[in-house]
């Protein structure tokens, strides 16, 4: 791990030790969009890039999807989502799995490949330095396409530890542009707080 990303998953430990923070999970929140826009079949793969919490990934397995989950720190799952990944371990069926990989989205080392991905409000908290090959990483792994939600406003809470965690503020116009570099935007939507586009990966 280099040594910003060793400074992010520092940060992100501290973070998550609020429970203010953990409160609200985008993904989960916002599921039945990707489900919509995406339409994975029940036994597919589905990545779930920045995965937080794991709420929305664990609701993903549950629905009959095989979940492979990435975070900077797992730290950031809730208790029941850590129970499960131990039950599903302790029962191993090759043919369902649920799984969490400790791994900074830029120094990703692969080994990775599913048939969708999920990654909501994750691209902003990057370095601007680190998106394209974040993209890059995301687009080489997914084998049919995925879902993100980009959120383009500042972060209202890391002043409590002190940090700042959207790095990277941008208009939707922006991201579209870094999106359209490795994939094709099949649907997008833009709100006062949100980019989300449905894409596939450009091949």
């Amino acid at each position: 791990m280099d040594v910003l990303a060793a400074a992010e998953e520092d940060k992100y430990r501290r973070m998550w030790a609020d429970p203010d923070y953990r409160r609200v999970s985008p993904a989960e929140r916002d599921l039945e969009t990707f489900l919509a826009a995406c339409q994975p079949e029940p036994g597919q793969g589905i990545l779930d890039a920045g995965c937080g919490t794991g709420r929305a990934a664990k609701r993903l397995f549950e629905a009959g999807f095989n979940v492979y989950m990435l975070d900077i720190t797992e730290d950031a799952l809730d208790s029941e989502v850590s129970s499960l990944l131990d039950e599903v371990d302790d029962n191993f069926d090759e043919s369902r799995y649920f799984c969490f990989q400790e791994q900074c989205l830029w120094d990703w080392d692969g080994g990775i490949e599913e048939d969708w991905f999920i990654c909501y409000d994750v691209m902003e908290h990057l370095p601007e330095a680190q998106v394209l090959s974040v993209l890059e990483n995301i687009a080489s792994y997914a084998r049919e396409g995925g879902f993100f939600q980009i959120c383009t406003v500042p972060d209202g809470y890391g002043s409590r530890i002190g940090e700042t965690l959207h790095l990277t503020v941008k208009p939707a116009e922006w991201w579209l542009r870094q999106l359209s570099k490795y994939f094709i935007v099949v649907k997008s939507e833009v709100s006062d707080l949100h980019l989300s586009a449905a894409v596939t990966p450009k091949r």
